[in-house]
């Protein structure tokens, strides 16, 4: 992810708003000029923005921009030296500067932080201390097992469930990701567990950690060729895909023969409201679908894969 990918979303959600579609004029120029190629152009994307901010039509616009450190290092600085032009134009605080308004989240990696706390006083800069909340977090992730095991293990024992509660607060490195990959895996499989030795087995191999977790999701697909052969694509590819570029493209790819024609390829693709369900055999929660594109269910997976 980059940072122009991050601004198409900001405009693709303020466009399709009903009470801000309007803006959209501000893109039709840029977009005459730059067609397909303007997803890439940063500055082009943030002029709009701008341009948006300053309309009549447009009120306070606030853009909630989460794991900033999860984009590439010289896109992210990019973003953070135009965010701080913006907002440091000059002594006054500009209109266009106080409609619109960012909350950015990220890892406090030292770059990061420095470039942040160089900003003027029209921003304001909180580090979170995760360590220090680290009792309290898993106190919270404790409280979510107890709610999310009564309603996936309804058929259970009161005592099987209490097993199964104490092995996952007894994990030391548990986080909110973790524990939905785990609880995905129980929830799945409710008709292998009726009895208390299939209880004992589950509980051994419960996954400790995310990559435990990655191994287990994926290893559960009817076809672990073509679970590979997607993952590598969904890897390659530039840009999230659509789940009809993603059905092409699998189908290219596990051909034993080449095509002739794009008539051949359509004839074997698999029917357009069916591809989804195949997504979710081949790859379980490792791949997300949403708005119709495919991508990783956390930056984690994508990591793991590498």
């Amino acid at each position: 992810m980059d940072s122009a990918h991050a601004l198409c979303a900001l405009l693709h959600q303020l466009f399709t708003w009903p009470s801000t579609s309007g803006l959209i004029k501000h893109a039709l120029r840029s977009h005459r000029e730059h067609g397909a190629t303007l997803t890439r152009k940063f500055s082009e994307l943030w002029q709009i923005l701008s341009d948006c901010v300053t309309s009549p039509d447009a009120g306070e616009i606030i853009c909630v921009l989460d794991a900033l450190d999860e984009c590439k290092q010289d896109s992210r600085q990019d973003f953070i030296n135009t965010l701080k032009g913006f907002y440091s134009r000059s002594e006054s605080i500009s209109i266009s500067s106080t409609r619109l308004r960012f909350l950015v989240t990220s890892r406090p990696y030292p770059d990061l932080e420095s470039s942040f706390q160089k900003f003027r006083t029209t921003t304001a800069y909180l580090r979170l201390d995760g360590d220090e909340k680290s009792e309290q977090i898993r106190q919270e992730i404790n409280l979510v097992i107890d709610a999310r095991l009564q309603d996936i293990t309804d058929g259970f024992t009161a005592t099987d469930q209490m097993k199964i509660s104490e092995r996952l607060k007894s994990m030391d490195h548990r986080t909110y990701l973790w524990l939905h990959l785990t609880l995905n895996i129980i929830e799945k499989t409710p008709t292998e567990f009726g009895k208390r030795s299939d209880i004992e087995k589950l509980l051994s191999h419960l996954p400790s950690q995310v990559s435990d977790a990655y191994e287990r999701i994926l290893s559960r697909s009817t076809n672990r060729s073509r679970t590979e052969i997607l993952l590598r694509i969904m890897l390659a590819a530039v840009r999230p895909l659509t789940l009809d570029e993603a059905n092409v493209v699998l189908t290219l790819a596990i051909q034993e023969q080449q095509p002739e024609s794009y008539a051949d390829v359509e004839a074997d693709l698999w029917p357009r409201d069916k591809f989804r369900s195949i997504v979710t055999n081949l790859c379980g929660l490792f791949v997300s679908v949403y708005d119709s594109k495919l991508s990783f269910i956390h930056q984690t997976a994508r990591e793991f894969l590498l």
